[in-house]
C-alpha cells in the first residue's frame, strides 16, 4: 500500500469503479481535520471498460517521526468525492516503519 521513510511516503490507491474521475490528488496534513497540503494531480483514465486501476503519488519533505492523515480526492466534471481518512507515521530516525491505519 505504501512505502514510508523518515521524510516521504509513497501512497497508492485502487479505483474499483467503472466511472473514472478526471483527476485524483491527495490532501494531507499532520492534523486530521485540517488537510491543507495537496499533491500534484493525477489524470484519471477515461476508458470506462477498465476496472481496479491503481494510481500512486509521493508525499515529500515530511517530518521524521510525525503522524500524518490523508484522503484521496476524486474530481469529476461537476462533483468532488473524498475517500475515508487514512493515517500513517513517518519513520523516526533509527527506527522501523509504521504502516497505514
Amino acid at each position: 500500500m505504501a512505502s514510508i521513510t523518515t521524510n516521504s511516503a509513497l501512497v497508492s490507491w485502487t479505483v474499483p469503479s467503472v466511472t473514472q474521475p478526471q483527476e485524483y490528488y491527495i490532501i494531507y496534513g499532520s492534523i486530521q481535520y485540517n488537510l491543507i497540503l495537496q499533491t500534484a494531480r493525477v489524470r484519471g483514465n477515461t476508458d470506462t471498460s477498465l476496472v481496479n486501476l491503481t494510481y500512486s503519488t509521493s508525499l515529500q519533505s515530511l517530518d521524521s517521526g510525525t503522524g500524518y492523515f490523508l484522503a484521496v480526492v476524486a474530481e469529476f466534471s461537476s462533483t468532488i468525492l473524498l475517500s475515508d481518512i487514512a493515517s500513517f507515521t513517518t519513520v523516526e530516525i533509527g527506527k522501523t516503519a509504521s504502516y497505514f491505519k
